[in-house]
């Protein structure tokens, strides 16, 4: 096992951070340009190096009918639905963790649509053996196949549907049933689909059209009354060039190190003001914590940005090259309130942090770390889907949080809500078990400005952001491999 020790002599922030490519954003994109017979290489910009990424796009270009996703859940997710289309029978499997991450709602919508789908282990789990290529059945050139799903498990189900659903022989109506998780997410889904020239929209129960293509003709005789729907219409997706936007899930570790710099003047590039991602409601989030975001200063010169130990600034700026006729994305400008004294040396702090993290599920462990590390009382709700992530995260954060004096556990009196006591404090540098969990790691890792930590097995940043670790080393913190154990 390794296990990296992680410090930082002050409390000081400054540099330029080159963010990595959306895994999302990636994911989807070559979905897209596969079914479009089209090479990502020759379209896409700023892919994202993250193992997720990179294992789907192998598995896309692989020959053979054996397919190991390893612990990429959106990987796994996707390739159901992508082999589901293709003739012939492929087995997908996965590591030990992914076999005990559900797959039922996406494999009973698949058989609906007429894809032969047989567990190999347990009923609901991977892997599976899919046999695709029969979908002639599942609609008519005029009337798409309906599918009901349930929404509450993972928008990833509803994502992988989508993505195969011009290719569908009348299209697709997709209803969710029950509450909706990671909505954004969908909303990205949708807009990749939009960029390579789908026809989706998304109709509320009360026949709102909600979406950019106002105008397509047919699609509102396809809307379901009285009932939320995704409708996509039959046909294919046309390569367009697209720069990869920088992942705003990555953005919010340096967040929850601006919030407890003393000082910080910090570029983030890549990211956009127009996201498609929904983690960019990390801005707003962010603001109770004294870190703002705004624009940067003009690229001839930063003579108007203020630099003292009261006021800080951390900037992120969108330098991506884009192809053809996308333009460059606004960029952004973070900074810290003035703070005066408390936890964090001195860091603005709210008296109660309170969050509903069902749209953006990805931020909940760096919301709890920058609680934890100012001592702000918080409630957490609206993380359901955390129990089957990489690890269960709600018990991860629990284990993790308790080695350095923090609470963080179910509220028995309000069901599906987390409340968190106390602030990180400790004598002997703690040792933080990953779980497996990318997320962990990182979300953990800003707590090294107030004393040495460590982490096990530092490696499984890979998995989203394989650079972290160089990227900290860069920003002035101090890293060091030591022995097991």
């Amino acid at each position: 096992m390794d296990i990296l020790r992680l410090s930082k002599p002050d409390r000081r922030l400054f540099g330029e951070v080159f963010l990595d490519g959306s895994k999302s954003l990636s994911n989807r994109a070559l979905i897209a340009l596969t079914l479009a017979d089209a090479d990502p290489d020759e379209w896409l910009t700023h892919l994202s190096a993250s193992t997720d990424t990179t294992t789907l796009l192998r598995l896309l270009r692989q020959p053979g009918d054996v397919y190991d996703a390893g612990d990429a859940g959106t990987t796994f997710r996707f390739l159901t639905a992508w082999l589901a289309l293709r003739p012939g029978a492929h087995v997908l499997t996965g590591s030990a963790r992914m076999q005990q991450r559900p797959i039922g709602p996406l494999v009973n919508a698949l058989r609906t649509l007429g894809a032969g789908i047989e567990y190999l282990g347990q009923t609901g789990f991977p892997p599976i053996r899919i046999t695709g290529g029969n979908f002639s059945e599942s609609g008519t050139s005029n009337t798409p196949i309906t599918l009901h799903i349930d929404a509450g498990v993972s928008s990833q189900f509803l994502s992988a549907l989508l993505l195969i659903g011009p290719y569908l022989p009348g299209g697709l109506i997709l209803i969710p049933e029950g509450r909706l998780v990671s909505g954004p997410y969908l909303d990205m889904t949708m807009q990749v689909m939009q960029h390579f020239g789908a026809e989706v929209e998304f109709f509320t129960a009360e026949g709102q059209r909600l979406g950019k293509n106002k105008n397509i003709p047919g699609l509102h005789a396809f809307a379901v009354h009285d009932q939320s729907a995704f409708v996509v219409q039959p046909g294919r997706y046309q390569p367009r060039p697209l720069a990869i936007e920088a992942d705003w899930s990555a953005a919010s570790y340096w967040y929850a190190m601006a919030a407890f710099a003393d000082e910080a003047d910090l570029m983030l590039h890549g990211l956009t003001e127009t996201s498609w991602q929904g983690d960019s409601v990390l801005v707003r989030m962010m603001e109770p914590f004294g870190v703002q975001t705004a624009p940067p200063p003009p690229l001839e010169g930063r003579g108007d940005v203020a630099n003292t130990a009261s006021q800080t600034r951390v900037f992120s700026k969108n330098r991506l090259e884009q192809k053809d006729d996308d333009t460059n994305a606004d960029a952004y400008a973070t900074s810290p309130f003035p703070r005066g004294g408390g936890a964090g040396g001195g860091a603005t702090r709210p008296e109660q942090f309170r969050q509903d993290f069902r749209a953006c599920p990805d931020l909940a462990q760096t919301l709890a770390v920058v609680c934890a590390g100012l001592g702000v009382p918080a409630v957490f709700s609206g993380l359901e889907t955390l129990a089957v992530k990489e690890t269960d995260r709600c018990a991860a954060l629990a284990a993790e949080l308790a080695k350095v004096g923090v609470r963080f556990e179910a509220d028995a009196r309000n069901p599906g809500q987390y409340r968190l006591a106390g602030k990180a404090e400790w004598q002997t540098t703690p040792r933080f078990a990953t779980w497996g969990d990318h997320r962990m790691a990182m979300a953990l890792a800003p707590l090294a400005m107030f004393g040495p930590i460590e982490i096990e097995n530092p490696g499984v940043v890979s998995k989203s952001y394989p650079e972290f670790w160089q990227h900290l080393q860069g920003a002035g913190f101090q890293l060091e491999k030591i022995p097991a154990p």
